[in-house]
């Protein structure tokens, strides 16, 4: 069961009629308004409700912002940044699982596998501006991996599914470690520019 809700004003929300036990809430992170723009989950937390009464918590607010700028080794035409989705995770043994076809039942298996495991696993998603600009808010001390996945472009007016999305053709992939120290500050950690390699196959596709 998932439920959703818009914050008001000042950041606050309200849940009804919880059931009681171990939820999770999380801040829903879309890359973009388009209607093909990559969506997910971010900032996750378990919270334990308690039958009859009232829980608190507090989603973000610890932590650093993290920001810097990606620039490709050459302009891709027609590639939007609301058309990947980067984050900034835990590393963990299923990071190779992306760029499978998720056709065959162990694949599938897999997938699901690791949707499992990264319900435990911090993840923060960058927002990106059209320049490569990009910000992560409210990152927790620990060691992290940035991992940056770039796919094809696709054919503007052309519809993809959610899965056509995720399965286009890499154009390139980095990976970029990341300390957040321990404590927490409005001062941002700037990994300044990040020199990502473009293949040199990079073009517009449409999606079958």
């Amino acid at each position: 069961v998932e439920q959703r809700v818009i914050t008001d004003s000042v950041g606050e929300f309200k849940f009804e009629r919880v059931p009681a036990g171990v939820v999770r809430v999380c801040r829903l992170w879309s890359s973009g308004s388009e209607k093909a723009a990559i969506r997910g989950y971010s900032h996750c937390q378990r919270v334990d409700v308690v039958a009859g009464g009232v829980t608190e918590m507090t989603l973000g607010g610890r932590g650093r912002p993290v920001v810097g700028k990606l620039v490709l080794s050459r302009e891709v035409p027609g590639y939007k940044w609301w058309s990947d989705r980067q984050t900034l995770k835990q590393a963990h043994e299923f990071d190779d699982i992306d760029s499978i076809p998720l056709k065959t039942e162990d694949e599938k298996r897999r997938w699901a596998a690791r949707q499992r495991y990264l319900e435990n696993v911090p993840a923060f998603f960058l927002h990106i501006d059209d320049g490569g600009n990009f910000i992560s808010e409210d990152v927790e001390p620990g060691m992290y991996t940035l991992m940056i996945s770039l796919s094809q472009p696709v054919i503007p007016g052309d519809t993809a599914s959610y899965l056509e999305l995720l399965n286009r053709p890499r154009l390139a992939t980095k990976s970029v470690s990341v300390t957040i120290p321990e404590g927490d500050s409005n001062e941002p950690i700037d990994l300044g520019e990040i020199f990502v390699e473009v293949t040199p196959e990079a073009s517009l596709v449409k999606p079958k």
